[in-house]
């Protein structure tokens, strides 16, 4: 391209780009007094404090109604309120040092080793020189700063790539619209949002392109759900809306009085007082959250009422709750040991020091050994009591942490890429939201599992109904795979198509039963694609300009294909064209009305519904917030005006829609059996027909049940409209009363007011099918011995049902119901005086919550012998209180796992909570330490990598307590050679790296990739589970390290750092159950790097690195003379022969488990390797 052109396309672009609102910032000793406050007011007060105000609201006046020529910068809104910047970066290039240094100083044994290098700089308790003594505790203090700081740089590169995102807000000096970045938005900001646009800040709904107020959002970067959630407009003000509505923002002159702002996601209160003195109330349905995605509405336009970390995600954003393994517990009672010990030999050196020093007095005999300046022995005795602390420091294993958590970070890499837990059709991996207790996969004892979505599939199919008391059902095949599963394949019943095609108009009960599928519910119908006009672009000075960013970074890329823009516009004064694009646009149009429309829904069992009715000839046509279209057979259509919607709630486990048709209102209502037949009218319960459809539709009721089939009930209401007017006008003052503190109870008796006696049309049944290889797992875990729980909100008889055909209940078992304390005893009874052994299990309902919480011992011994425990009725809340339960009164570790926003709960309280990535949005895989997409993957997860995960960390923190105590004790022994006088043989330089150089990074090796047997052995024997599930890690390292430290007793310097070191590389090979290439190069290396070492550091050292004793070629005159490797090898095998002795012992006497299942795999493989493996 020739220069002109670049100079022409960049002028271009910049014209472009100069139509993005950068506000102007305020004057410099402004933005210096405001950096000063922010410094000295707390993070949590600041952009809080208003003077005069000291209420819980804030008033916010939008930032359209400001004189003109006011700067931003001037406003009330920018002044006491946060701006929209967010900052997730913990550190500053100036605040970096100072503040990680504090949190690293909050280990305590990083303030254990500082202290240590402080005392080395005392003249009288120097025990090495000062600056090599502070080398471990400055590598372990830069090494975990360079972790933190490059976890920050990706946290601030995060918050640059959200800050710099782009949205549209109202420019009053230019009268419209203007791209502006996110971070400039400041509260009281007029913002224009388009379809599939993400929120920039917590926004109050003032416009909408639909005529009737509503929109749609996604909220599942706040909640995780991924289906749609309706908002709309206020009511005063729905006259805004619409796409043709010429409105501007300076039209809306109100002012809008808010809480304080809090992270109470589903709670919102406000009002709006507009210019007139007209006051209206402002709830959760008319706020758009941050984070939020509008769909399935052109545009939407609204008021920033709270901006960057006053928003309701932000203040959410807490993170996932901080879990301490056993593991984890168990290394710092080991480190509290381990300064026990420490503590012991210091003053045993000390003690022994004064007692060797007044055994040999200088002043009456001559020892040629006692310096003559030494002073009296009680005063060398201290010295030598504290310079032992700086001898014996590495007792204290300095990077054992930062070690262990880049094991887990290996370990955690190398489950999330196991093939065998992606899942194909959903294209999902394990996934680790919590690095810190991947060990605890191997030690679980109680699972509780939600069912709906966890061991089912989640996929709601409507498989047959009952209308009036007759089953329409058909007797299919329900063995059809999972694969053919599709919510739109609905079997319908021959007869009653029949019926209804014939039978539609003149049969009321047959037409509302389906009216009330097709329209009692939220589901979204969505046909044509909205584009919004802004994004098109607009003329300015004769240059176009757009708003849309992302249409102006694909200008600016010279691939993009820039006819297609241009071709919009080049025939726009041809009217012949203009005719017939709008011939081809009625086409269009009326090809889009004839396809089938789209439907979204909150539940999967409302689309199920909507399905069904469909395929029985009512379909749900489309939906607004005042109306709703159905297609009847034979082409007919029937609209209805939506006079009010209840919606579902889990107290209430019913919804209802009040409509509009002809001169009554229809109250349609669905929901649970047992919520929906109490508020059946007593009229029709007493009447012969009524009395013989209650009775036909509990015995189906139960009939579906027994086959495993959700179950909903459907009823009708008819009222006068005087009846509704007087009920709406009470709801809505309750509504309006948004100061009264007994609202929400208030407005729960008026729903229950209007719900009431209804006349029941029928039942549901829909099939939610369990998941493939749920069973197996099942089977394999229960022979692992961990004891299953299944929580569900079914009623009894389908949770019982569900249970036996999830293999949970097998069919040889008694099944014993508790309910009430009298249950407890009786099956006491039965169970424990059966001679048989007899296998049972137990079924517990909500109300038997509190017995377990009692720690009923007689229930807790039931439940303890059972084979499994299934619980039924149950809400969020319960499930999280029997986590708790669990965990408190069984000890033992526990595993929740759910699909759910309603599983969170027990998900948070468990040990490790697992989340199923499925069919109901994120929000459980959001709270959950780990996720997978099938129930099924449980099996490897816990069974292989859990095991594997236990068994590496378990065996690395007792190695890295032994390899430092083996060089301690070493030490320790030849004081006895040096009158206790503290001193050290070996190389000063190496005694400091040793621990976390030299023989760091191959435990590091060792904890990721080591294998205790084949995935194979312990995939398919379950019972070797037992082994990290009950802890059984040998705990032999203690007494080994007392006896390979003595075998050094006539060894120093050189040789006797050598003999340490092979020997600590010789036990971690005897460990090594699976060899791999990474562990054979860092193993070989290390040990060269070990010689190499000692020789360039003897070509280096000089008197100006103030060492005691520097060495010179001690290494090169040592490894040229047979002695020296004579030595080494006779100290290296006494140390080593006994342990591997007593490894081939006890795998020839007492074997483990896991080692006869390994050589039984080996020999079948006609491999034997039996010394190779450890028990």
């Amino acid at each position: 391209m020739e220069r002109g052109n670049e100079t022409t396309g960049r002028v271009k672009v910049h014209r472009r780009l100069s139509s993005v609102f950068i506000p102007p910032q305020p004057p410099i000793l402004e933005r210096t007094a405001t950096l000063v406050n922010n410094v000295v007011t707390p993070v949590s007060t600041k952009f809080r404090l208003r003077a005069g105000t000291l209420s819980n609201e804030r008033e916010v006046i939008p930032n359209c109604l400001a004189e003109r020529g006011v700067h931003r910068y001037q406003l009330h809104n920018y002044r006491h309120y946060c701006g929209n910047k967010i900052t997730t970066a913990k550190y500053t290039l100036l605040t970096f040092i100072p503040k990680n240094l504090w949190e690293q100083f909050h280990r305590i044994a990083n303030l254990y080793f500082v202290i240590i290098a402080c005392l080395n700089w005392i003249p009288a308790l120097q025990a090495f020189n000062r600056y090599v003594g502070m080398i471990p505790v400055g590598l372990i203090l830069l090494l975990t700063a360079c972790k933190d700081a490059y976890e920050d740089f990706r946290r601030r590169r995060l918050d640059k790539q959200i800050n710099c995102s782009y949205c549209h807000v109202w420019d009053s000096d230019k009268n419209r619209f203007r791209k502006m970045q996110w971070r400039h938005v400041i509260v009281g900001d007029f913002v224009h949002l388009s379809i599939d646009e993400v929120i920039p800040a917590d926004i109050l709904l003032i416009r909408s392109s639909d005529t009737s107020g509503i929109c749609f959002v996604e909220t599942s970067n706040l909640d995780g759900e991924t289906s749609l959630k309706q908002r709309r407009v206020p009511t005063s003000i729905i006259s805004f809306s619409g796409e043709e509505s010429e409105f501007k923002p300076p039209q809306f002159k109100a002012t809008i009085v808010c809480e304080k702002p809090n992270n109470l996601v589903y709670q919102m209160k406000g009002r709006i007082m507009y210019g007139d003195g007209h006051i209206e109330g402002i709830y959760r349905e008319n706020m758009l959250l941050r984070g939020c995605k509008i769909r399935n509405t052109t545009f939407v336009e609204g008021i920033v009422l709270y901006a960057g970390k006053d928003t309701k995600v932000m203040m959410n954003n807490s993170g996932v709750r901080y879990k301490r393994s056993s593991l984890e517990l168990a290394t710092n009672r080991f480190i509290l040991y381990c300064v026990a010990i420490l503590i012991a030999m210091c003053l045993f050196n000390g003690i022994a020091s004064m007692l060797w020093l007044f055994s040999f007095a200088p002043d009456i005999t001559a020892v040629i050994f006692i310096i003559l300046n030494t002073k009296s022995p009680i005063t060398e005795g201290i010295i030598n009591l504290v310079s032992s602390i700086l001898n014996y420091q590495i007792l204290i294993p300095l990077s054992l942490y930062i070690s262990v958590e880049l094991i887990k970070l290996g370990q955690i890499y190398l489950i999330s890429a196991d093939i065998d837990l992606y899942y194909e059709k959903s294209d999902r991996r394990m996934e680790c939201r919590s690095l810190n207790i991947p060990e605890e996969l191997g030690q679980i004892q109680y699972v509780l599992s939600d069912k709906t979505g966890t061991l089912t599939e989640n996929k709601m199919i409507f498989r047959r109904c009952a209308i009036g008391g007759i089953d329409f059902g058909l007797d299919i095949d329900y063995n059809i795979s999972s694969n053919d599963l599709s919510v739109e394949n609905v079997v319908t019943s021959p007869t009653l198509k029949r019926q209804v095609d014939m039978e539609w108009n003149s049969n009321p009960e047959l037409l509302d039963f389906f009216l009330t599928m097709a329209i009692c519910n939220t589901v979204v119908v969505n046909k044509i694609p909205h584009v919004d006009a802004i994004d098109l672009g607009f003329f300015e000075n004769g240059v176009f300009t757009t708003g849309n960013s992302t249409f102006l970074y694909s200008l600016q890329d010279p691939n993009y294909p820039l006819y297609s823009i241009t071709s919009r516009f080049k025939d726009i004064g041809d009217e012949r064209l203009l005719s017939g694009q709008r011939k081809r646009r009625g086409k269009f149009e009326e090809k889009m009305e004839s396809l089938s429309p789209l439907y979204e829904a909150e539940s999967p069992d409302e689309l199920a519904l909507v399905y069904a009715a469909r395929a029985y000839g009512i379909s749900l046509l489309s939906r607004s917030a005042e109306s709703v279209t159905v297609a009847l057979p034979y082409g007919n259509k029937e609209a209805f005006e939506i006079l009010k919607v209840l919606p579902f709630d889990s107290t209430r486990k019913r919804m209802s829609i009040i409509v509009r048709r002809e001169d009554e209102v229809v109250i349609y209502c669905k929901g649970a059996d047992s919520e929906v037949i109490s508020v059946l009218a007593r009229s029709f319960v007493d009447s012969t027909y009524g009395t013989s459809v209650l009775r036909d539709s509990r015995a189906l009721l139960e009939k579906f049940s027994t086959q495993g089939l959700r179950t909903l009930c459907l009823a009708k209401r008819t009222i006068t409209i005087a009846e509704y007017e007087a009920w709406i006008a009470k709801h809505l003052e309750i509504e309006n009363n948004i100061n009264s503190v007994d609202r929400d109870d208030d407005l729960a008796k008026s729903i229950n007011e209007i719900e009431r006696d209804f006349s029941l049309l029928g039942v549901t049944a829909i099939e939610d099918r369990l998941q493939e290889g749920v069973e197996e797992t099942i089977d394999v875990l229960r022979q692992a011995g961990i004891q299953m729980w299944l929580l569900t909100g079914d009623k009894m008889e389908t949770a019982i049902n569900v249970a036996r055909s999830c293999g949970l209940f097998p069919s040889n078992c008694s099944i014993y119901v508790i309910d009430t304390e009298s249950d407890v005893q009786t099956t006491y009874v039965q169970t424990s005086q059966n001679p048989f052994n007899e296998i049972y299990c137990i079924v517990l309902s909500s109300t038997s919550l509190h017995l377990l919480a009692q720690n009923h011992e007689l229930l807790l011994g039931i439940i303890t012998r059972s084979l499994a425990v299934l619980c039924y009725r149950m809400t969020p809340s319960n499930k999280a209180e029997i986590v708790k339960i669990v965990k408190k009164t069984l000890k033992g570790k526990v595993l929740a796992i759910g699909d759910g926003a309603n599983d969170v709960p027990m998900i948070q309280c468990a040990d490790v909570g697992i989340g199923i990535s499925g069919q109901e949005g994120m929000q459980a895989v959001m709270a959950a330490d780990f996720a997978i997409a099938r129930f099924r993957y449980l099996h490897k997860l816990l069974l292989v990598h859990g095991h594997w995960c236990y068994d590496r960390l378990a065996k690395t923190f007792l190695y890295f307590l032994y390899k430092n105590a083996l060089f301690v004790f070493v030490i320790f022994w030849c004081q006895m050679f040096n009158g206790f006088s503290g001193g050290a043989p070996m190389d000063q330089i190496y005694m400091m790296t040793y621990p976390i150089i030299f023989t760091s990074v191959q435990p590091l090796i060792f904890g990721i990739y080591d294998q205790v047997a084949h995935r194979k052995i312990l995939y398919e024997k379950p019972k070797l589970y037992t082994v990290g599930r009950k802890g059984k890690v040998s705990h032999i390292y203690r007494c080994k390290t007392y006896w390979d430290s003595t075998i050094d007793y006539h060894t120093f310097g050189f040789l006797l750092a050598t003999s340490i070191f092979i020997v600590n590389t010789i036990h971690l090979v005897i460990e090594v159950h699976c060899w791999t290439a990474p562990m054979i190069v860092i193993f070989l290396f290390f040990i060269l790097v070990h010689f190499v070492y000692f020789r360039i550091e003897e070509l280096l050292v000089s008197p100006s690195w103030q060492l005691k004793d520097p060495p010179v070629d001690v290494s090169h005159y040592a490894m040229i003379t047979p002695e020296f490797w004579s030595a080494l090898l006779l100290s290296t095998v006494i140390a080593v022969t006994p342990r591997f002795f007593v490894h081939m012992f006890f795998n020839a006497i007492r074997p483990s488990e896991v080692f006869v299942e390994s050589l039984l795999q080996q020999k079948k493989c006609k491999r034997c390797r039996v010394l190779c493996i450890n028990s």
